[in-house]
């Protein structure tokens, strides 16, 4: 949302440092709140001249109650929250959909043929060693890409705690096929770990291109963050 420009530019700087000071540590936070305290001051200083910038600033943030902007603060993280994984699921959709499924499945067929020329064990391994591999690599990438130093944006937090799920998710689908290899018969494992790996990995590539999404959109809304 733009910022009015009916304050000058050390007034709406003023603002920034204001709402940084509640402990509004996010950037898009910063801007949604900056923008309304601007327009909000704007008002009360047109209709009431003889009111101050200062004075007109404390008028509006005592509506917000005791607890100031936490609670704003606390919806926009749980949206942001709501966001990644509504995008995430998205993404799984989209991989699932011609043409795309097309190369779904054919990874899939990928991952059963090799767990069917090598040993389950030996398997295993070289799958986890891969995923280490692309989580590495990825990481990498989101490194790149994050906003510039002193800019953090909600939705890349809660991305960041996506990505970083995908290690832990790694680590437990080795166990859980470890567990299936120990306790199944092999006409039944042979089926179901390389099923359990192609999910795997269908949530990773879904995670990917969900942070490509987001990051796309986050560019063309805080252009300045990533300066």
């Amino acid at each position: 949302m733009p910022i009015t420009k009916a304050l000058t530019d050390e007034q709406i700087e003023a603002l920034f440092s204001f709402v940084r000071s509640k402990y509004v540590d996010h950037y898009d936070v910063q801007v949604e709140l900056v923008d309304h305290l601007a327009s909000e001051i704007e008002q009360q200083m047109a209709e009431s001249p003889d009111i101050t910038f200062g004075e007109g600033l404390q008028r509006i943030y005592q509506r917000f109650g005791i607890f100031g902007f936490s609670e704003l603060v606390e919806q926009k993280q749980k949206a942001a929250d709501r966001r990644a994984r509504v995008l995430w699921w998205q993404c799984v959709k989209y991989l699932l959909r011609l043409p795309f499924l097309i190369g779904s499945l054919i990874g899939g067929m990928l991952i059963y043929i090799c767990f069917d020329f090598l040993e389950g064990d030996n398997f295993l391994l070289i799958n986890a060693s891969l995923a280490l591999s692309a989580i590495v690599v990825n990481a990498i990438s989101v490194y790149r890409n994050r906003p510039s130093r002193g800019y953090r944006l909600t939705s890349y937090q809660y991305n960041g705690i996506l990505h970083f799920w995908n290690m832990f998710h790694f680590q437990a689908v080795f166990v859980i096929a470890d567990w299936i290899m120990k306790t199944y018969p092999f006409e039944v494992y042979s089926i179901l770990v390389p099923l359990l790996c192609w999910i795997s990995w269908l949530g990773f590539a879904a995670s990917i291109l969900s942070f490509k999404r987001l990051a796309k959109e986050q560019r063309r809304l805080f252009p300045l963050a990533f300066a």
